[in-house]
């Protein structure tokens, strides 16, 4: 049986202080007991999509939660961050909402159909003989303390027959919950990371022997060929340079899309789908990445994907290969430089000095994976690395542009490099959403997002996201085990 929310699928401890159990609470016709989830502040904090995450189940955000809210959404430590996040996805919530605050406000939209309960902001209030009073005057809780309030919502809804439980990560909090007769729980479900195909379509799909039987069927003329290529015309609209794997290991890319349907040419090692000689693709997803890279056509291309997957590497390598073949005058690489830990202060040197920490590394492992170990090659020479602080009223013409950890920009850096693009340059950007460092930005937000999502149907553009890593086998197993359980479900990082 389903769980009613990820914050007990762990299977909690029995104390008193969890309400969880493997069967839900039932009503006397048998039905399944609909829940009102309380949450505390410190459960936004500790993860800001913990509102989609309750499944069918209502919640109720104490007014106060708010004030605590705003009261840390300053600084850039992760608290702050987290802070803001849980703000914007309230704001997107409520924005065009058709709920009110006696109604509640639905989650569905917001959550993409995982959670189809509501919304409600809720203050603690009573009936008396003298009217409406806030519930710490008559059970005898510190006056304006906002766990104290918390709780007298959670009391106000049990005596308005509301199934409640107060969801916090506060142990005193629980207890005192306890003593109040109030359910309570903690919650369980760690800060999920989300991935990039949690976020983005992957820019391919898998299709199973049955599928051209479906789309094509025996329809005469669905197959044609021309300029070489073997054409086919299916009335499914897929996006514009996105990909098919079939069975028979065929690849077939999508040249034109519209609400009739989609057109689409199969790959093969003509002219723009070769294999560079610095590098041999080595799986299906690489190849269409090289196919996107070395199309002439194809303004901008966006890798992403895991750790190791050879996004830096396949950028890297199609743009000397095409800066030998005379196709841009150099390869122009940069990188945001957040770091992953703490600041080491300043660096010395010049720009090229100062960029070697943050770039220098990553250069050196892709020119020995290339073969280009010598310093004084040709090739290494046609690669210049550039401070993203100095790109401002620069313009770019003819050269191969590299943003490497795009995930860390945000959508106004992003706009400002990506116009930096002059004629006959071509644009790449690398990154993995599951790996952002920057604290002002996250999943949703990040400029990696917002240009994959504005390029999407573009002719001139294209995206993938690489599901397999090849660095190594140990970094390839930590990838996965730390992005997958063993249902397949997201698993806390």
């Amino acid at each position: 049986m389903a769980n009613t929310t990820r914050a007990a699928a762990r299977k909690p401890k029995q104390p008193a202080t969890t309400s969880t159990s493997k069967s839900r609470a039932r009503n006397p016709r048998g039905k399944v007991a609909k829940k009102r989830y309380v949450l505390d502040t410190n459960v936004l904090l500790h993860d800001p999509t913990s509102l989609l995450r309750f499944e069918e189940n209502d919640i109720s955000i104490p007014l106060v939660v708010l004030e605590e809210l705003d009261r840390h959404k300053k600084g850039i430590t992760d608290l702050a961050r987290n802070a803001r996040q849980a703000t914007r996805t309230l704001d997107t919530l409520l924005e065009g909402s058709t709920g009110s605050m006696l109604d509640g406000f639905p989650l569905e939209h917001a959550s993409d159909g995982r959670a189809t309960g509501k919304l409600y902001f809720h203050e603690a209030l009573i009936a008396t003989k003298s009217g409406m009073v806030p519930a710490h005057t008559v059970r005898g809780l510190t006056e304006g303390k906002p766990d104290n309030q918390i709780l007298e919502c959670a009391q106000q809804l049990l005596a308005e027959g509301q199934n409640a439980i107060l969801v916090t990560k506060d142990i005193n909090l629980r207890v005192k919950a306890l003593a109040c007769g109030v359910p309570a729980q903690d919650f369980r479900s760690d800060r999920v990371l989300l991935s990039d195909e949690d976020v983005l379509s992957p820019g391919f799909r898998y299709v199973n022997s049955n599928f051209w039987a479906e789309q094509v069927g025996e329809r005469e003329g669905a197959f044609t060929r021309r300029n070489g290529r073997q054409y086919v015309a299916i009335p499914l609209q897929l996006p514009v340079n996105s990909f098919l794997l079939d069975e028979s290991r065929a690849r077939w890319r999508v040249e034109s899309s519209s609400e009739a349907g989609s057109v689409l040419y199969q790959l093969t090692h003509g002219e723009k789908e070769k294999q560079p000689s610095l590098l041999t693709p080595r799986n299906n997803e690489q190849a269409l990445a090289l196919a996107l890279l070395y199309d002439n056509d194809v303004d901008l291309v966006a890798l992403l994907g895991l750790a190791g997957s050879g996004k830096t590497l396949l950028a890297l390598a199609s743009g000397l290969e095409q800066v030998k073949l005379g196709r841009f005058k150099e390869v122009l690489i940069t990188r945001a430089t957040v770091p992953l830990g703490e600041e080491i202060g300043f660096l010395p040197g010049d720009e090229q000095e100062k960029m070697d920490p943050w770039i220098g590394g990553t250069l050196r492992d892709v020119y020995e994976v290339l073969g280009l170990t010598d310093p004084k090659d040709p090739l290494r020479q046609k690669v210049e690395v550039n401070s993203m602080a100095f790109m401002r009223g620069r313009s770019f013409q003819g050269k191969y542009i590299i943003i490497d950890e795009a995930q860390n920009l945000t959508q106004r850096q992003m706009r400002a490099l990506v116009t930096r693009a002059g004629d006959g340059s071509k644009v790449v950007l690398t990154g993995n959403l599951g790996q952002i460092d920057n604290n002002f930005v996250d999943e949703g937000t990040s400029g990696l997002t917002w240009a994959v999502k504005k390029i999407e149907n573009w002719k001139h553009a294209g995206h993938l996201i690489l599901p397999r890593g090849e660095r190594s086998r140990l970094a390839t197993y930590f990838e996965e085990a730390s992005e997958y359980d063993d249902e397949g479900g997201r698993k806390a990082a």
